[in-house]
């Protein structure tokens, strides 16, 4: 595993966990975060280790999750649309975005 991509990976994913969504994160870098995590997945030439594959997918969810009813309406149909859209990869990668928006609502949202 690339140690780089693991530091970058994780770094996103816990800035966004302890993230206050309503005063940190303003609408357009909260889309072209979005976009360059998407980005990121569907790079042909990098391959990601699991665990940083599943660092950008939960970055993906806390924006989809903490944005759907500011600037990112659409998130789920979205998702579903990148993963049906493309190939086996992105499905993968959309469904644990999708599973990770599951746990993630269950475990934040609840508690």
């Amino acid at each position: 595993m690339s140690q780089e991509h693991f530091i970058g990976a994780q770094a996103i994913y816990q800035k966004l966990d302890r993230s206050n969504f309503e005063e940190d994160l303003k609408d357009a870098h909260v889309i072209q975060l979005r976009d360059q995590l998407f980005q990121l997945l569907s790079q042909k030439e990098t391959t990601y280790h699991k665990t940083v594959v599943e660092r950008l997918c939960m970055s993906l969810a806390y924006i989809a999750l903490h944005t759907s009813s500011v600037c990112w309406p659409k998130s789920m149909q979205e998702i579903i649309t990148y993963g049906s859209s493309y190939g086996p990869h992105e499905c993968f990668f959309a469904l644990t975005i999708l599973k990770n928006i599951c746990i993630t609502f269950d475990q934040k949202m609840f508690s």
